[in-house]
């Protein structure tokens, strides 16, 4: 029996997972950050079920989504450093020049990518480097679709000193999305890709480079993964 289990395929391949997850910290991070609302959802579940049994067969429909929605699959980190990474899953939104005085002190390319309640929640970081500076902002909590009154949005923001320059990263939060979460520190190294924090529900993730540094690769409508998918290019940059 021991030795039918061990060479398992699906049993070598979860095995295999638990091991890419646990190498990228915080490991099960999305899970450990949905166990209160799956276990508000659970205790409800078996509550509605003792006395509407029928009823409560559709409401374990409710954890099953829950565990969908904090998901976090194992992605390995990009080798290529000439190229900043998508931060967040999702659809881009918009790609335009705004002034970022916070960090990059000037004009910069933002890049916006709207998270759906669909998308993996997980943010990795865009790029390699430090984390020079922290801030959170509060503001609205308006849906993220629309892009104008989302500027007003609750947010943090994250900068980073990655190898070709600086990188400044928003998480900004939407109408159903209420809470940011940021695992990384001030002074705290980052691989490009490492998972640095994540929104809950649907959101709203930008990436902002010092304009004239980088040649953007995608459009609005495009479809990104975090950490898999180059969004720009360092002009600057040659390849390794």
């Amino acid at each position: 029996m021991s030795r039918r289990l061990a060479a398992d395929p699906i049993t070598h391949i979860a095995g295999e997972q638990l091991a890419r997850l646990a190498a990228d910290p915080p490991a099960l991070g999305a899970l450990k950050e949905g166990l209160p609302y799956l276990g508000g959802a659970v205790l409800a579940a078996l509550i509605i079920s003792k006395f509407f049994p029928r009823l409560g067969k559709l409401f374990w429909l409710v954890p099953a989504m829950l565990l969908f929605f904090f998901r976090d699959p194992p992605r390995p980190y990009p080798q290529d450093d000439q190229f900043i990474y998508a931060a967040a899953d999702g659809t881009i939104m918009a790609v335009d020049r705004v002034e970022e005085d916070w960090f990059i002190g000037g004009p910069a390319n933002r890049i916006v990518t709207f998270l759906s309640i669909l998308n993996v929640h997980v943010n990795r970081s865009p790029v390699a480097g430090e984390v020079a500076r922290l801030q959170w902002k509060p503001g609205t909590f308006v849906n993220a679709l629309n892009f104008e009154k989302s500027e007003m949005n609750e947010r943090n923001m994250v900068a980073i000193n990655g190898p070709h320059g600086k990188v400044t990263v928003v998480q900004i939060a939407g109408m159903v999305a209420r809470r940011i979460v940021c695992w990384a520190g001030e002074g705290e190294s980052l691989r490009a890709g490492q998972k640095f924090g994540m929104m809950k529900f649907s959101s709203r993730t930008d990436v902002l480079a010092p304009h004239g540094t980088v040649e953007v690769l995608v459009k609005p409508g495009q479809q990104v993964r975090s950490g898999v998918t180059p969004i720009a290019r360092y002009t600057n940059a040659t390849g390794n």
